[in-house]
Formats: structure tokens, C-alpha cells, sequence
């Protein structure tokens, strides 16, 4: 048999062409938008146009995205960064609150572990907007007024829980409207 044959003697034999005499393409930017791999058919004169789940998508251009910081000065999350100021205000002023009560005798020390929940939440909220915070000072208010109904038998802590609220809805939002900024790159239009 002779050695030398080329591809078009491969693939008569085989009925293949032969794997090793092509050149491989490679990809030129692996990280580009990708088409869809399924084909938009349209149903009885619609069009659907399926869209990746978020998680497929790719983040925003990193170098173009604002911090979290200077997206909540955005006059469309004024709203927002108001609720956010009145829930940790409200927070400060109730810390003060126990730390007097604290050391006029009223509160015993167990107290300190109180001021130090609210203090770190407060701080949380106030630094990073982020809604764990927001979470656990929701939490945290609503164990207080449940603890002070069981063990006094009245209703107490309920500023504490207003404050709650009002930062973990405003985290919330902020925390929402600044991931869809994060996937989709537009700024938010105005928040209520």
C-alpha cells in the first residue's frame, strides 16, 4: 500500500475527510455576545423574542459602573436615600435613649447588648445600603417588641420597629434598583 496519499485519498477511503490536514478555527473574543443557540419562531404572526435568564447576562462594562455611593446621591433615589437618612437617624435617637437608661439605672447592662444590635445595623445601613442590614434590624425590632409584650405585658420597643421597617424597605429598593443598574447599565427613573 502506498504511504502517500493525501485527503482526497482519505476521505474516498473513508468516506471522511481526513481531521489532521485542517486548520482548527479559534475563537477571536471568547467573551463577546453570543447569539442564542434557539431559534426565534414566531407563533401565529408573534414574535417571541426569548430573552437568557439573568444570570447568562453578563454585567454591566465594570469600568463604567457608578458606586453604590454615588448611585443613591442620584436625584432619582432621593426618596429612597430620605427613608434611608429617617431610619437610621431614628436608630441613633433610640440608641441614646437606651445608653441613658443604661447608666441612670433604669435598663440593666444587658442593655449594652441592645445598643451594640442597633449601632452596628444603624452603622451598616448608614455606610453600605445594603439590605442585611436592613434585614437584621427588621429582625432584631421585631424580637424586641415581642420580648417586651411577653415579659411586661405592654406594648413597648415600637420605635425601634418603625425604624425596622422603614430601613429595611428603603434598603430594599436601593438594593434592587442598583442591581437592575448593575445588569442592565441604565440609571433608574424616579423611585417612590
Amino acid at each position: 500500500m502506498d504511504n502517500n496519499f493525501n485527503q482526497n485519498d482519505n476521505q474516498q477511503m473513508y468516506g471522511q475527510p481526513s481531521v489532521y490536514n485542517q486548520q482548527t478555527a479559534y475563537n477571536q473574543q471568547p467573551y463577546a455576545q453570543q447569539q442564542p443557540m434557539y431559534n426565534q419562531q414566531s407563533y401565529a404572526g408573534q414574535q417571541y423574542n426569548y430573552q437568557q435568564p439573568m444570570y447568562n447576562q453578563q454585567i454591566a462594562n465594570s469600568q463604567n459602573l457608578i458606586s453604590r455611593k454615588e448611585f443613591v446621591n442620584l436625584p432619582q433615589l432621593h426618596n429612597i436615600k430620605t427613608q434611608i437618612i429617617s431610619s437610621v437617624v431614628t436608630l441613633y435617637i433610640c440608641i441614646a435613649l437606651n445608653v441613658i437608661l443604661i447608666f441612670t439605672g433604669y435598663l440593666s447592662t444587658v442593655g449594652l447588648f441592645d445598643v451594640a444590635i442597633m449601632l452596628i445595623s444603624a452603622i451598616g445601613i448608614q455606610i453600605t445600603y445594603n439590605k442585611a442590614f436592613g434585614i437584621i434590624m427588621l429582625a432584631y425590632s421585631i424580637i424586641n417588641v415581642l420580648i417586651f409584650l411577653f415579659v411586661y405585658g405592654q406594648l413597648g420597643g415600637y420605635l425601634i420597629l418603625v425604624a425596622g421597617i422603614i430601613g429595611f424597605i428603603s434598603t430594599y429598593k436601593f438594593d434592587k434598583a442598583y442591581n437592575e443598574y448593575r445588569y442592565s447599565g441604565k440609571l433608574p427613573n424616579f423611585i417612590k
